[in-house]
């Protein structure tokens, strides 16, 4: 599957940083220019406010807008190891409601699964809120070691549109509700 990521005209540094792990972090993707465009099996756009605010991720069922609640870059972390151009281990926790797994279906369908790789991209969630972690596992004879590898994002559902067929439902959660538990 291609992916590929619109990013606005005149972008911000971080949108700029934003844009570059993205392109690490997501398998067979690449910038969106004016050729691709017609090729776009999932499209990425980062809208910016001040820097990098929203990603929406639009697919042929479905579209997910995430606020980026907080983003740490791998520079910002002191991170300088690679990241292999391949398909990644995939580990979901927590995705537990019907709307949870329609993420959590979303992400399978971004990130094929390979069981091979050493990379593992960890989606978790936590009161509603969705925590991206990428590691490097490394088996020795005192067990497992993860090296940190990726960025850190902190992600809130902010909209979900479904498309069945001519109908689109439109589902907004701008408002938080503390221990509501959505996901």
């Amino acid at each position: 599957m291609e992916i590929f990521i619109e990013i606005p005209e005149k972008p911000h540094k971080n949108t700029l940083e934003l844009l570059s792990e993205l392109l690490l972090v997501l398998p067979n993707s690449s910038k969106l220019d004016e050729s691709n465009k017609s090729r776009a099996e999932i499209l990425v756009k980062i809208q910016e406010d001040i820097g990098p605010q929203f990603l929406i991720f639009t697919g042929p069922s479905m579209q997910l807008v995430f606020k980026l609640i907080d983003y740490r870059s791998r520079e910002s972390m002191g991170i300088t190891s690679n990241i292999k151009k391949e398909a990644h281990q995939l580990v979901l926790n927590h995705f537990v409601s019907d709307l949870g797994l329609k993420v959590a279906e979303f992400f399978i369908s971004i990130f094929p699964i390979n069981l091979e790789s050493n990379q593992v991209v960890n989606f978790s969630v936590h009161k509603d809120f969705i925590y991206f972690r990428m590691y490097r596992t490394c088996i020795t004879e005192k067990g497992p070691i993860f090296e940190k590898i990726g960025p850190h994002f902190t992600l809130r559902l902010w909209r979900m549109t479904e498309y069945v067929g001519m109908e689109k439902k439109i589902t907004n959660f701008k408002k938080y509700v503390k221990n509501a538990n959505l996901l």
